[in-house]
Parts: C-alpha cells; sequence; structure tokens
C-alpha cells in the first residue's frame, strides 16, 4: 500500500529584483502548486520572514494564507532568524 503525504513544501523562489512584478513569481509558483498536485498532494507550504510585508503580500495573493503556526527560529551566519509558514490547498 502506497501512502502519500497530504502536504509538500515549496522550498525557495526568488526571483531577480529587476523581474518583480512580471509574472515570472506568479508562473513559478503556478507550475509549483501544478507539480505537486499531479504528484497527490492536497496542500503545500512555504515559510517566509516576518517582516518581509512584500513577499507576504505576494504569496497572500497566490492563495497562501498563514496557517498560525509558531515561528521556526534559525541561525544564519551568527544571527538567529524567524519564519512563518504560509499553506495554500492545492486546488488549482
Amino acid at each position: 500500500m502506497s501512502v502519500v503525504a497530504r502536504y509538500d513544501e515549496i522550498r525557495a523562489i526568488y526571483v531577480t529584483s529587476e523581474a518583480w512584478s512580471s509574472g515570472v513569481g506568479r508562473a513559478l509558483v503556478l507550475q509549483a502548486k501544478i507539480l505537486l498536485q499531479a504528484s497527490g498532494f492536497k496542500t503545500c507550504s512555504l515559510w517566509v520572514f516576518p517582516q518581509n510585508d512584500r513577499a507576504i503580500k505576494f504569496y497572500t495573493a497566490a492563495g497562501f494564507v498563514h496557517d498560525g503556526v509558531a515561528a521556526k527560529s534559525f541561525t544564519l551566519g551568527s544571527q538567529t532568524r524567524q519564519e512563518i509558514r504560509f499553506i495554500s490547498p492545492l486546488s488549482i
């Protein structure tokens, strides 16, 4: 019996600032959602720096919502950073 996880994670999407507002980011997120859905996943998640208002606005417009899970912390160099999780159903 094969069991498919209910959700997967988009680990990173980076678009150079020269391409912001061009549709490239939207196309990447849409393609990721299509591939995840085709693989049997029902939901996807991603993590965002809570102070990155531009990314939060972008992901919210793409159908993601903050799910209220506690922020996760990690160390980058000598600094501790936090990220918050957003989720989206994969019904495209």
